[in-house]
């Protein structure tokens, strides 16, 4: 996989994923089901694995999505955590990063407002 990463768009597959998972609910048990969910964990995973922490570059698409994410982010949270603990790293929390660029579907307004709001708390 490492070899054809370059040629995958990552932001895609998260949001194709996040899309799976909500035609997926909670309540359902079906066999198929469950295998398309560990699925889908294991490609999160294997991303997780090759891009690190700058998988939170592909992860703008999921944020966005009108639908909220109760996936994707939690897990990718838990695998960086599991490698920087493989690495003999201390467990420190992960935070979201997101590109300087990416708006998650704001107005100019709001996102002057957004960032005025983040400034006074720096």
């Amino acid at each position: 996989m490492e070899q054809h990463i370059d040629n995958l768009s990552i932001e895609r597959i998260l949001l194709a994923t996040h899309e799976y998972l909500l035609t997926k609910t909670s309540s359902s048990s079906a066999k198929s089901d469950e295998v398309g969910i560990r699925i889908t964990k294991t490609i999160v995973n294997e991303l997780v694995k090759i891009k690190r922490e700058s998988i939170w570059d592909f992860y703008g698409g999921v944020d966005a999505h009108m639908s909220p994410d109760i996936y994707i982010k939690k897990w990718i949270e838990i695998i960086l955590a599991s490698l920087s603990s493989e690495e003999g790293g201390s467990r420190s929390p992960v935070t979201f990063k997101c590109p300087a660029e990416y708006t998650g579907g704001l107005n100019s307004e709001d996102l002057q407002t957004l960032k005025a709001l983040v400034a006074e708390t720096q």
